[in-house]
């Protein structure tokens, strides 16, 4: 079962992980919502209405590639108690699921991944259809002091029984200029510096880490700062690394001697460019590395309309 966002970027977005979802689903039972399907039909009439056209081409298609099964809503108050900390919109969506005895729901937003719900395993386009990019150094390399990793990774270790050991989790290091790693000696992330222009400086964000959560770490490079995210919060200092060594080497969820490697499931992705706190933001509430112009305005029309139903 998609919610609204997977529908809407599965059926409008062809480069998108959701319809790459989508492609993947023929031969199998995809159950939709009234809730959803007019919640996503509204969106389009208010705020893109050229897209509604495509939008029941694209609906006209699932249904003939899988077995399109349409459902009324559920009830709300049937859902764990965890979920009154949810929009109503996200309520209504997991109580349409457990109506519908769904297998899988799938969503690209992080605030349904609060709690469980029995029977039902919550899951982003991104965890099961994750394509391959080339990410090469080049892309650090390519605009030296304008570039953004974005990684996400589920440990298999804990902070605790780590305290006091000398062992260190990498996320990410382009050789003899700047590296992210967790110390768990301190419980802490930590991003440092030290360039071949003599720049040098470290960021701390303290936080602990359990096995198999979900941890999103972003680093952000411009010409004159380093902007760094870390499970929403941030950290950032003004000052101007300036290039990479010509023969330095890229190194993610390990260090640049290939050691101290972060040991867990990771996705990961290098963006020449720097990005806003605003679009990272995004990424980590939909939990992925991989959002496209076109989601990322879809994710814009969907919220603020969603917004505006609530307060009525």
């Amino acid at each position: 079962m998609p919610d609204v966002s997977v529908l809407l970027t599965g059926i409008l977005v062809e480069d998108s992980d959701s319809a790459a979802l989508l492609a993947h689903a023929k031969g199998a039972t995809v159950l939709l919502s009234r809730h959803i399907e007019e919640t996503a039909t509204r969106v389009l009439r208010r705020q893109a209405p050229q897209h509604l056209g495509s939008f029941g081409d694209g609906l006209i298609r699932l249904a003939t590639t899988t077995t399109l099964v349409r459902l009324e809503g559920g009830e709300p108050g049937d859902l764990p108690a965890w979920t009154s900390q949810l929009d109503p919109e996200d309520r209504q969506v997991l109580a349409d699921a457990v109506a519908g005895r769904a297998e899988m729901l799938f969503v690209q937003d992080s605030a349904f991944f609060a709690g469980t719900v029995p029977g039902i395993a919550v899951q982003t386009p991104s965890g099961l259809v994750w394509p391959l990019h080339v990410l090469e150094l080049a892309n650090v390399q390519a605009t030296p002091e304008a570039w953004t990793f974005l990684g996400l990774f589920f440990p298999h270790w804990g902070s605790s029984p780590h305290w006091g050991s000398s062992e260190l989790f990498y996320v990410c290091e382009v050789a003899r200029h700047i590296a992210c790693f967790y110390n768990p000696r301190e419980s802490a992330f930590k991003l440092r510096w030290n360039t071949v222009s003599g720049a040098r400086g470290t960021l701390t964000i303290p936080q602990d880490v359990s096995p198999g959560s979900f941890n999103f770490v972003a680093v952000a490079v411009g010409p004159s700062e380093v902007f760094w995210f870390v499970n929403g919060e941030t950290r950032g200092k003004r000052v101007r690394l300036g290039a990479p060594p010509a023969n330095t080497s890229f190194h993610p969820f390990m260090s640049a001697a290939s050691e101290h490697q972060i040991s867990g499931g990771v996705h990961f992705r290098v963006v020449p460019k720097t990005l806003p706190e605003g679009l990272i933001r995004k990424h980590w509430r939909a939990r992925t590395v991989r959002l496209s112009d076109r989601e990322v305005e879809l994710h814009n029309m969907i919220g603020p309309l969603l917004r505006t139903r609530q307060r009525r």
